[in-house]
């Protein structure tokens, strides 16, 4: 386009939206490295061999290619859930190849061969790496499902890491142990560094044989332990704050500006020039494009304007965003020709979308301005609200013009006349087209503006009569100003008014909801003729949490169908899903301190219920049943061996506590680098990372003494009630052999 311009033409980029996207893909495609060598570490550092490392890391770029050629095949795009997906399946695709490669050298270290070993391992562990992948593959299908924004917007995440999890599960069955027959040695000595990590590795394992001893002599204690753990997160769960997605820092806001109803582009203009210049004298701000009577679809509207600030890049600036625009809503108060309302863009679209939108529906337009006055007042008043406004106007000014018809029909002049005659003169009309150095141009029959501003210029036009004479306008015509609606909004096809409102720091989306539904219920009259409802970001939050509540139940459901039809029991998952309701308290608990912490000013980090972290506690459900099932299905495996119910518990537990451990301890340190909320809207994105992690801390912690308490519990009962019914069964079989 430059190039075609005139050369005393200049082309610049007033806004520019990919700036964002640019930057957000850049970080989290850093933050896939930073996850990846995490988990490697982490990985040597349980293992300590180079030999014995490799083989679990190898299925990180096996699944990761595997995964983008899926994605591929299914037309799926390169963008942050994708690769925030790829992120969170860093620390998940090692997972079953650990389990693999421990039950391995377990065996090597009995003396085993490799080859040998490898076969025996296997055979312990190959149902606890198909139960634990198809369980993880099953959590993220309700989410391909869901078909409101929320599984719109998280569709592409789900398929990204199902796909990761089942390729690294294949992996896991396959390369895994024939790399670990070909490649594990038995340990040599260790000295230095990775024999006193050995040495504490050493130390937590004796310590934990310790604990779980007594945890087994009375399993009651950690039932409890774990019955006031998942009491905490439903009480959590009502303290958390609630919004649809956290603000992020995307690099620019808007200000909307309003002139009283009537008022000219000159007069927008004038103090829209005002806004201007205080936005400019922003530090932070690197250039601002202003428009005036922006029509979207519509024509727009002479008295409203909007101010498009971009922001420098967030590394050159020493304020946030949101920090410029609490300082710039105090300064706008400046502005008193306009209203100016300063919003931060909508994490959700992009652009402008207010958190809050009540939307109050009715018949009588009056009576919902009487009524949106009402709310806007209270709302002000109840605090945490800002730029609180409606989209109803009754102060348009407008000029009635009465025909007066008997007087027109005795001069000769139609009332056709009469509009004719003002529609030229006033409103203009096209009447021709010339040409000119090969531009067509139209011909306007109107009056020059000095001539048509003032009401009174209308009295002063003329009107031809049928005679053909020219009768004077006020000699027919009677004019007389009023006020009049701008528009009549309507809302599901009924006539509405909408109330919108940004919200203050502290004061968290849901409770403003609801603050501001009671207030509108109050205001309203009891008859039912007036109702209350929501639209835009408003709506959009009550359908995600809704929809994310049926995909957290349906992803147990599935999980509990799945584990039963594999262990072909509906006993065994019951224990299984115990370490899930330990995750789901672990996040909250993870969630509120961050929570606590960004109240006290002493991180920006986000810890709120949103659509990311609500994700976060449905994969939960698939994640975390893995060590469950570890514990649980060798523990199986013992007593089919012919040991003690205890004895089988206790063994179970103890041999799975290293790949548990180990398998946790890499999946925390792949999703530390969302959590950690790192890069352009990264802020947005770690409330997932921040539930994830402390769902898998604190799961992890209470499972290795939880679930084999809760195994002996269950299947210490079964046993006596197998028992009783024998008893009772004897003397029957008895009598009838008499």
């Amino acid at each position: 386009m430059a190039a075609e311009l005139p050369p005393s033409m200049q082309l610049e980029v007033a806004f520019d939206g990919s700036i964002f996207i640019r930057e957000s893909i850049r970080d989290v495609t850093r933050t896939i490295f930073e996850a990846v060598i995490l988990v490697v570490f982490v990985i040597w550092v349980f293992l300590r061999t180079f030999r014995a490392t490799i083989i679990p890391a190898v299925a990180i770029p096996v699944s990761i290619i595997g995964t983008f050629a899926f994605l591929y095949a299914l037309g799926f795009t390169i963008n942050t859930l994708t690769l925030m997906g790829v992120t969170l399946a860093i620390g998940l695709v090692v997972d079953d190849a650990i389990v693999v490669l421990e039950n391995i050298a377990r065996w090597i270290e009995r003396g085993e061969p490799p080859l040998q070993a490898a076969r025996k391992g296997m055979s312990e562990i190959s149902f606890a790496v198909v139960s634990a992948t198809i369980s993880a593959v099953a959590v993220f299908l309700p989410l391909t499902f869901l078909t409101d924004t929320t599984g719109r917007l998280f569709r592409e995440f789900a398929v990204t890491v199902a796909a990761a999890v089942g390729i690294s599960g294949f992996v896991a069955l396959t390369l895994s142990p024939a790399l670990c027959a070909r490649v594990l040695r038995p340990h040599r000595e260790e000295r230095g560094a990775r024999a006193a990590m050995a040495r504490a590795f050493d130390a937590i394992s004796a310590g934990y044989t310790r604990m779980l001893g007594g945890a087994l002599r009375r399993p009651g204690v950690w039932l409890g332990i774990g019955a006031g753990w998942v009491v905490l997160g439903g009480f959590l769960y009502t303290a958390i704050p609630e919004e649809l997605v956290p603000s992020a820092d995307r690099g620019f806001f808007l200000i909307w500006t309003e002139a009283p109803e009537g008022a000219t582009v000159e007069y927008t203009s004038r103090y829209q020039s005002q806004a201007e210049a205080l936005v400019l004298e922003t530090p932070e701000v690197s250039r601002v494009f202003s428009i005036i009577a922006m029509g979207i679809g519509t024509p727009g509207l002479v008295n409203q304007g909007l101010l498009i600030n971009q922001l420098v890049p967030a590394s050159e600036r020493e304020r946030s965003l949101a920090m410029v625009v609490a300082e710039k809503r105090t300064e706008m108060r400046e502005v008193a020709g306009i209203k100016a309302f300063v919003i931060e863009p909508s994490p959700m679209r992009g652009f402008t979308s207010d958190p809050v939108a009540l939307v109050l529906q009715g018949e009588d337009v009056g009576e919902l301005a009487r009524l949106a006055e009402v709310v806007k007042d209270e709302m002000s008043a109840a605090g945490g609200f800002t730029n609180v406004r409606s989209n109803l106007f009754l102060n348009k000014p407008q000029l009635e013009v009465v025909i007066d018809r008997n007087r027109a029909s005795d001069l000769g002049v139609s009332a056709r006349d009469v509009a004719t005659t003002l529609q030229i003169l006033l409103g203009g009309l096209d009447v021709s087209t010339f040409k000119l150095e090969g531009e067509t141009y139209n011909v306007m029959a109107q009056l020059r503006r000095e001539s048509r501003s003032n009401p009174q210029d209308l009295l002063g036009l003329f009107v031809r009569s049928r005679s053909g004479d020219l009768v004077p306008l006020a000699s027919v015509v009677s004019a007389r100003e009023t006020i009049a609606p701008r528009a009549l909004p309507h809302h599901d096809r009924l006539r509405a008014v909408t109330i919108n409102a940004g919200l203050e720091q502290g004061l968290s989306q849901g409770d403003a909801l609801l603050t501001a539904q009671r207030i509108a219920e109050a205001a309203l009259p009891d008859d039912g003729s007036y109702r209350v409802t929501f639209s835009g970001d408003a709506e959009r939050f009550f359908e995600s949490g809704n929809a994310l509540v049926f995909a957290y139940l349906l992803a147990l459901l599935v999980v509990y169908l799945v584990l039963a039809a594999q262990f072909e029991s509906f006993v065994h998952p019951v224990t299984i899903l115990v370490a899930v309701a330990l995750s789901f308290t672990g996040a909250l608990v993870a969630l509120w301190s961050v929570e606590w912490m960004r109240g006290r000013e002493w991180i920006e980090l986000p810890g709120t219920l949103n659509i990311y972290s609500k994700i976060g506690l449905v994969m939960l459900v698939g994640l975390v049943t893995k060590n469950s099932i570890l514990i649980v299905e060798f523990a199986n495996q013992l007593r089919e061996r012919g040991q003690a119910l205890r004895e089988a518990t206790f063994e179970a537990a103890q041999t799975r506590f290293r790949p548990i451990l180990m398998t946790a301890l890499a999946t925390i340190a792949g999703i530390t680098p969302i959590a950690l909320g790192l890069g352009a809207g990264g802020e947005s994105r770690a409330p997932l990372g921040i539930a994830v992690v402390g769902g898998m801390f604190f799961s992890t912690a209470l499972t290795f003494f939880v679930v084999p308490a809760t195994y002996l519990a269950i299947e210490g009962f079964r046993e006596r009630l197998a028992q009783r019914r024998a008893a009772v069964a004897a003397p029957v079989v008895a009598a009838d052999g008499v």
